[in-house]
């Protein structure tokens, strides 16, 4: 037996590729964003979204069936892969700049490094992945394939062969469907079987797509550099897109022009060149001798980073609001504020690609702070400076620097001379001691600690001049005002009401967002923990993609209480899907057109079933899974919990009534 162990490969393909899928994305946008990293680097000028919904069929006999993603496909202009090289596209560690990377310090358009981006994304979406791809003929095409179930039941180990194959008609009509065409060169990703989509409604995607797809390539959507479209397909009729969108840049710095967050502006101010935010300006002298910090225009904060005999430049930009977004009837609670919230936090991008936008950069949890942006941008040289992971969602060791104390009272400076015995003179005084012992001594992370330190000073002179506006985006509509309704999503309104009926009375001065997990949160989610723990409110309720089989979970601390709505349980979407649909179909401004009355039949009968399932779920667990212990404890709860119902329900109408019904802002979330 000996004699054949040097023939066992280094990793078991069917148990790698199955660990692979449970280290995969935060959604499903951001596996699609790996994608266009591709075509980007490719120098595609165009990159065109396809996603195809369907339904799908009933899991038990009695089920019923549901509107689903069946598939994704992406198509490019870009140069297309040679041959050799797509042979090995889907397999992981294979990337072409794996040897130089380090050396890349002008990384615009260098977005590659890994060898995990292509088969790492597609394996996290889907169980069945095609390529194509061509560099002179589209009728020239090679193509390679790769199925996960046939890798994870080892009837294959690896991708298929690469060979020449005509592109799927499917695909051909949706071309046509969208007025475009294929390039003299490009590269096509159709995701099929998309069994680990984020969510279920392309509707959905396409919003997360608009603002975190436009988000993370915004400096190459930025003056259509590159321009990405999404069209929506129904799988019965392939020949028409029932709606098609631009991606715009979304902006955190709210600096660039045209951007998304102008199309929220109210229409008499929906000028594409309005001034949202402003550059923060700083004093600054230029670059001295010996300086590895400096800022030629007050404007942008410069680090030198020394990579052999050549320099890696950090950069380091700001953006602050104008008074013009803090009036009336912007702020907080509009549109664009929402917007602001949501991209709240400091962003952090290699070679002009967004990796994550953080808020823990943020020193308080005023509402305030989400009026400031940053941006960290480096080259691929200084990845390891800065903990690149390999799905390029993060940066490890700048993550560990967003949350050092640099309040005056911070034991930071004394900790680490204890920690590098350093005394007497040698002991560090400030942060720029400790910034300079590092360098000296070649630990990486002083860059780090160098950009914690001038976000944090910097960000205190952004907050001190949004203060003197003079005005709090958190205050409520005025409810004086006849038929002016305060604009709450279901879910706030909803947590409102058991505030108010159960207000706290636990001291939470304690309570941090540590003692809340953030499994499946965005950042717009950590941030309203944040506002909701310095609040008065007791209660908070999300909705997260949670791996777990429960359709809600709560988390309880002195009081505090957080709900949280699984949007991966197959009895969401069965709930709320049609709910939403027919909300964002009634919306004067929609695109998806009206519901006829069939279809309203339909979808109302399907939100009576599945909250009869829900209460059938209920009563089969209290009447055959219980002993009589239990049964008694369960039942109390039972009557105890109708009552709260009736409470809140009472409370919910009366409000409403109080302010003239629904209306027009009612928003299902």
């Amino acid at each position: 037996m000996l004699e054949n162990l040097d023939e066992i490969p280094l990793f078991n393909p069917a148990a790698a590729l199955s660990a692979q899928l449970r280290s995969g994305y935060k959604s499903t946008d951001y596996a699609i964003s790996e994608i266009i990293d591709n075509s980007i680097e490719a120098k595609a000028q165009n990159v065109d979204l396809f996603i195809v919904q369907g339904w799908s069929e009933p899991t038990s006999t009695n089920g019923r069936r549901s509107k689903i993603i069946k598939n994704i496909v992406i198509v490019d202009d870009g140069c297309g892969f040679d041959p050799a090289i797509l042979n090995n596209a889907l397999a992981f560690g294979y990337g072409t700049h794996l040897a130089n990377t380090e050396n890349i310090i002008d990384g615009f358009g260098k977005l590659g490094k890994f060898g995990y981006g292509l088969p790492n994304s597609s394996v996290a979406t889907a169980n069945d992945i095609h390529i194509w791809s061509w560099r002179s003929d589209i009728d020239d095409a090679y193509y390679t394939n790769l199925n996960v179930k046939a890798i994870l039941d080892q009837r294959e180990t690896r991708q298929s062969t690469v060979t020449k194959k005509k592109v799927h008609p499917k695909i051909l009509k949706m071309i046509q469907a969208a007025g475009s065409r294929f390039g003299e060169c490009g590269t096509i990703v159709d995701w099929e079987d998309t069994v680990r989509c984020s969510w279920a409604r392309s509707s959905v995607l396409t919003e997360h797509i608009e603002e975190t797809v436009g988000r993370i390539f915004r400096k190459y959507l930025n003056n259509d550099r590159v321009i990405i479209r999404t069209f929506i397909f129904e799988e019965s009729d392939l020949n028409k897109a029932t709606k098609s969108l631009k991606v715009r840049p979304n902006d955190p710095l709210f600096l660039m022009k045209n951007s998304l967050a102008h199309s929220l502006l109210e229409p008499n101010d929906r000028d594409p060149n309005k001034e949202l935010f402003e550059k923060h300006k700083f004093a600054h002298s230029g670059r001295k001798p010996g300086a590895f910090y400096w800022s030629d225009d007050g404007n942008v904060y410069k680090i030198a980073v020394d990579i052999g005999e050549r320099e890696a430049i950090v950069t380091l930009s700001f953006g602050v609001t104008t008074e013009f977004l803090r009036k009336k009837p912007y702020g907080g609670r509009s549109a664009i504020g929402r917007l602001v919230r949501s991209n709240s936090g400091v962003s952090i991008c290699r070679s002009g690609r967004e990796l994550s936008l953080s808020v823990a950069w943020i020193p308080s949890q005023d509402a305030l702070e989400r009026w400031w942006g940053a941006e960290i941008d480096f080259p691929p040289a200084l990845d390891d400076y800065f903990g690149v992971t390999n799905n390029k969602q993060t940066a490890m060791t700048l993550d560990e620097f967003a949350n050092v104390d640099m309040s005056p009272d911070s034991s930071y400076v004394n900790d680490y001379n204890e920690d590098n015995n350093l005394t007497g003179s040698d002991a560090c005084s400030d942060y720029f001691d400790v910034v300079e012992d590092m360098r000296a001594n070649g630990d990486k992370r002083w860059v780090s600690l160098l950009i914690r330190y001038l976000i944090y000073r910097e960000s205190r002179a952004m907050y001190s001049k949004i203060k003197r506006y003079g005005k709090s985006d958190e205050k409520p509509a005025d409810k004086t005002q006849p038929g002016v309704p305060v604009k709450k999503t279901s879910n706030e309104k909803a947590a409102q009401v058991v505030s108010e009926e159960n207000p706290t009375t636990s001291d939470t001065a304690n309570v941090t967002a540590e003692d809340f997990d953030d499994e499946g949160a965005t950042e717009k989610d950590k941030l309203d923990v944040l506002q909701w723990i310095e609040s008065k409110e007791s209660v908070l309720i999300q909705n997260r993609v949670l791996n777990s089989n429960d359709l809600f979970q709560y988390q309880q601390k002195e009081g505090k209480i957080l709900i949280i709505f699984n949007t991966s349980h197959p009895g969401y979407d069965m709930l709320f899907g049609n709910i939403e649909d027919m909300v964002l179909r009634m919306k004067p401004d929609s695109e998806s057109g009206e519901l006829s009355k069939e279809q309203l039949a339909e979808r109302l009968d399907d939100v009576r079933t599945s909250l009869a399932l829900f209460i059938s779920s209920l009563v089969t667990t209290e009447a055959l899974k219980m002993d009589t212990h239990d049964l008694r404890l369960l039942r109390r709860y039972r009557s105890r919990f109708s009552e709260e119902f009736d409470g809140f329900v009472t409370r919910f109408k009366r409000e409403l009534d109080e302010e003239g019904g629904y209306g027009e802002e009612k928003v299902f979330n």
